[in-house]
């Protein structure tokens, strides 16, 4: 949630931060949680290498605002560059394969330093999943997760149930489900497997995810 601006240091081209401005009255709800939820979450990541470095936080005038490392890219570009080689039996689908296997194994890693801290995702999408380089084969490449509004922090509460869990682009009463620690955590590792190594054409609905949880999507 929110908008995201490249902040410059004035009158040079050091542009190494950006920015994530969020209005905190939204649809006629206060959503100071959310904004909330991810600065004490960017503050527990803080040391890690899994989301973005966070500097400041504060609220003016109704909007949230955080200064946090700039990153190279998201999934969203990394998708936009690959798909238009990605055609089955060209050197291109090897190639693209290749990038996102990279990919998705360095995410995985990722992804469990963050369910190893008793916190999950809940909202993994393209648009939330950054790159440090636009150089697709340089084998430094590291992977990031941003914007944790929707995040929760299980420390204190393993063996409770929160109200729902959240997909992307699916906001119907009846994906409100309760949810336990472990399947946030299912959830997470399937929606980054779709979204890294599926996603060949653009954001998909997971119809049916949480409706039938005994099916494939959640065997992993």
């Amino acid at each position: 949630m929110g908008t995201v601006y490249v902040a410059c240091v004035s009158n040079t081209t050091n542009c190494t931060y950006v920015v994530k401005i969020q209005e905190l009255y939204t649809g006629g709800t206060w959503s100071e949680s959310a904004f909330y939820n991810e600065v004490c979450i960017l503050r527990q990541l803080k040391k890690t290498n899994i989301a973005p470095k966070i500097y400041d936080a504060w609220i003016c005038r109704g909007n949230g605002y955080i200064i946090m490392d700039k990153l190279a890219g998201s999934m969203n570009q990394v998708s936009a560059r690959l798909i238009p080689l990605e055609r089955r039996g060209t050197p291109g689908y090897d190639y693209g394969n290749k990038i996102r296997q990279n990919l998705y194994r360095k995410a995985r890693v990722k992804l469990e330093q963050l369910h190893n801290k008793n916190i999950t995702f809940g909202d993994l999408h393209g648009g939330n999943i950054l790159v440090s380089t636009m150089n697709l084969t340089d084998p430094k490449i590291e992977v990031f997760f941003t914007d944790f509004g929707y995040a929760v922090d299980w420390n204190g509460r393993l063996d409770q149930i929160v109200e729902y869990i959240r997909i992307p682009n699916i906001y119907h009463e009846r994906f409100k489900k309760p949810t336990s620690f472990e399947r946030a955590k299912r959830l997470d590792k399937v929606l980054l497997r779709r979204i890294i190594l599926e996603e060949i054409a653009g954001q998909k609905k997971f119809d049916g995810l949480l409706e039938h949880p005994e099916n494939d999507y959640w065997k992993v």
